[in-house]
């Protein structure tokens, strides 16, 4: 086996690049992509790693590349190196929004992608022309992982609980309540306890922290929901409610948004539930990182009114 000194001499940073993308995408075409590279750029360096260590690193699947033990022991120690080496060249100079071709990746769920990334894109548009925003749609139980792994740069959600790892910076407090489209005969009354239990609604998959706690709220305060149509995201809820029968429970600050598109009526929740406090989350070691820190100031102004409103 090579000695330290013989692994500084064979190894350079375009392939610790190499493995790491090929480590967080499990594609090889995916990798060659996020690197600007050709596949067989990206499989001959996977190639001279190999060697270098004398283990395969990544075994193929018929769902992508599956990382040996040894190439899992490697991914932290190489996501941490090439961290610090990023952080120390850009730490040579004060970030310049204006004159930036820096590139941020955010991982958001629905509430933010429709009200934080349009006010978001606003803002960038005019203070940094230059700076790429590059959004994935990310479950929040995969959140904290992907900064972990380096794989994003920020994220945000309804984070209650986090790793010790990560750092949050509050961005918006909203309250739930209940819509239903316009003319809904048996709400002519308005929205009673009873009548949110009896009738059907349309429901949204729970994430950690968010609609998991409303549900368990309710369930406490004897108000089961009748769960007649799921889907991912709450603009499909709102459509659903719009033409039907069927009531929805998502945040105040996005009903407002789709309330005439789809005909919604708004209403309290007529029992008491705690409110959605969306987060941004980025790693402690980037806590210094001057591009995050305007990004986040940016995401602050971005976010809508800081408190829960009437």
């Amino acid at each position: 086996m090579p000695s330290s000194d013989n692994y500084l001499h064979q190894i350079d940073l375009n392939l610790l690049k190499i493995f790491k993308a090929v480590h967080i995408s499990r594609q090889a075409t995916a990798a060659a992509g996020n690197l600007g590279l050709t596949q067989p750029a990206v499989s001959q360096g996977l190639k001279r790693l190999r060697l270098l260590l004398d283990d395969p690193l990544f075994i193929p699947t018929k769902t992508g590349m599956e990382p040996t033990a040894r190439a899992n022991e490697l991914a932290g120690p190489v996501i941490d190196a090439l961290s610090t080496i990023e952080r120390a060249f850009r730490q040579t100079s004060e970030f310049q929004a204006a004159n930036s071709q820096r590139r941020f990746r955010i991982g958001m769920l629905d509430y933010s992608v429709t009200l934080l990334a349009p006010r978001l894109a606003g803002i960038i548009s005019q203070q940094a022309p230059g700076v790429t925003i590059e959004i994935s749609y990310v479950p929040q139980a995969a959140a904290s992982q992907l900064l972990l792994s380096d794989a994003l740069d920020l994220v945000t959600g309804p984070f209650s609980n986090h790793s010790s790892a990560l750092i949050a910076t509050d961005l918006v407090l909203d309250r739930y309540v209940v819509i239903s489209r316009r003319d809904h005969a048996a709400l002519k009354g308005g929205l009673t306890r009873a009548i949110l239990t009896e009738l059907p609604h349309v429901s949204i998959p729970a994430e950690p922290g968010e609609l998991g706690n409303l549900e368990n709220s309710l369930q406490a305060q004897g108000v089961r929901m009748q769960k007649a149509v799921q889907v991912p995201t709450y603009a499909g809820a709102c459509f659903i409610a719009g033409e039907s029968d069927f009531l929805a429970i998502l945040p105040k600050r996005l009903a407002e948004v789709y309330q005439n598109l789809c005909g919604l009526a708004i209403y309290d929740v007529p029992v008491d539930i705690p409110p959605l406090q969306i987060r941004a989350l980025i790693h402690r070691r980037n806590s210094t990182d001057a591009g995050l820190k305007w990004l986040i100031d940016v995401l602050v102004e971005a976010a809508p009114i800081h408190h829960a409103g009437a």
